[in-house]
């Protein structure tokens, strides 16, 4: 299993997400870390996979902005403990 599977598949369960929209948001954001250029179907598509992908890649341009915590993380884990 790749990571964008893998980390499609948290996302889902953690966000109440659809799979395929997950799917989507977890190759845009890969393809946004990586630096490179959206896809031209990406750009258009109304399904969700194209605005899961959007939403990933275009999401937290900037260093200060929000970051979306996965289970297991650190900042997760400190969540918990605090909030308990």
């Amino acid at each position: 299993m790749g990571v964008v599977e893998l980390l499609s598949k948290v996302l889902a369960k953690q966000n109440g997400w659809s799979r395929v929209y997950a799917e989507g948001y977890a190759a845009g954001e890969t393809l946004r870390r990586q630096d490179q250029k959206l896809q031209s179907y990406a750009m258009v598509g109304i399904d969700e996979w194209a605005l899961g992908f959007r939403a990933g890649y275009f999401e937290r341009q900037s260093p200060d902005s929000a970051q979306v915590p996965i289970a297991g993380t650190p900042e997760m884990v400190q969540k918990r403990r605090s909030s308990n």
